[in-house]
């Protein structure tokens, strides 16, 4: 299922960048980079939520690979949300949306919390 942003846009994000999309909906008082291997169990949790039973293979190995500080692939996923977001809004609308932060500070979704609807399986 996509993404459902203002306006009527939707955007389409695998299993994975869903995940992420949806922990920092979830987390809107930001979180640093560097702390989302404690958030582990938040990120199956949510992942098993968003995945088809099909594409359930190797769901540990996929979740290893975004906490872990040493591999790149969560910044590389952060870059094609963002990329994604960029496509389908105007600069000013898609800037409440992306998930920004500096290097070594707080990673956040800038946007109103009245603005999310997430299914009650997903809210924390």
């Amino acid at each position: 299922n996509p993404l459902l942003l203002e306006y009527n846009k939707k955007i389409e994000l695998d299993p994975v960048k869903k995940t992420i999309y949806i922990f920092y909906l979830q987390h809107l008082e930001g979180i640093r980079l560097k702390d989302r291997p404690a958030y582990y169990q938040e990120f199956r949790q949510i992942y098993l939520n968003v995945v088809k039973t099909g594409e359930m293979n190797n769901i540990d190995k996929t979740l290893d690979a975004i906490v872990n500080l040493e591999s790149n692939r969560f910044n590389e996923e952060l870059s094609r949300i963002n990329k994604e977001i960029n496509k389908e809004l105007a600069p000013k609308m898609a800037d409440m949306y992306r998930i920004k932060g500096k290097r070594g500070d707080l990673y956040r979704i800038h946007l109103d919390k009245s603005k999310i609807h997430l299914p009650a399986v997903l809210k924390i």
